[in-house]
């Protein structure tokens, strides 16, 4: 028996606000003849240049995890819930989850902090007087995570895209289309074939923030 944890790779946030997930089961080796053996090898040896002189030496196998329990975690002081090894084990990986990261932090650069500041204000209410700050902390293909910070609250928002991406590329397209509509509210625009709702939005979160004094 073993667990795992795992979290995204590269992630800026701190350990107890990214999101993460421990998958635990039986854990085997994965024999020599196994249909697959060739295929885990590559993927093993492209994430860990040293990995080939290490499996090759005998001292290292390589090991399947039969899954049997999964437990997710949103990060501090989000929700948290036990997710169905059946469903886990038939899901397909996220379209946008190996760029997410990397989107995560140009979101986060300077250049779009007006923009954020933009759709916090528009489709989450915040208000810009109150010195927010507004960071990305997570892309998937269905929609944005949004943390909101202030003196008083942290707080993680959900905004959907109006159309799940199939790729990075269609992420960052909904993403655009995201801070293009919450700039047209913000200036009053009025055209039409607007939309008559704003995009989905759920608060999932919400915590005192450490500067609010006791």
């Amino acid at each position: 028996r073993c667990s795992l944890l795992l979290a995204a790779r590269g992630s800026a946030a701190a350990t107890a606000a990214a999101p993460r997930v421990t998958v635990g089961g039986s854990a085997s080796p994965v024999p020599a003849d196994a249909a697959d053996r060739v295929v885990l090898e590559t993927q093993f040896g492209v994430a860990h240049p040293y990995a080939d002189a290490l499996l090759a030496g005998g001292g290292f196998d390589l090991w399947r995890v039969s899954v049997d329990s999964v437990y997710f975690v949103g990060g501090f002081g989000v929700a948290a819930q036990w997710v169905d090894a059946e469903e886990y084990r038939e899901a397909a990986p996220d379209a946008v989850a190996p760029d997410a990261v990397d989107l995560c932090r140009a979101l986060n650069e300077p250049k779009h902090a007006a923009d954020l500041s933009t759709v916090a204000a528009t489709l989450l209410g915040v208000d810009g007087d109150d010195g927010a700050s507004i960071a990305v902390a997570g892309v998937d293909r269905l929609g944005l995570e949004l943390r909101v910070t202030t003196r008083d609250a942290a707080d993680e928002y959900r905004v959907a895209f109006r159309v799940p991406a199939r790729s990075v590329e269609d992420a960052k397209s909904e993403i655009n289309k995201l801070f293009q509509e919450a700039w047209e509210l913000e200036q009053g625009v009025e055209y039409a074939g607007a939309y008559e709702d704003a995009p989905a939005v759920v608060k999932r979160a919400s915590s005192a923030s450490p500067f609010t004094s006791a």
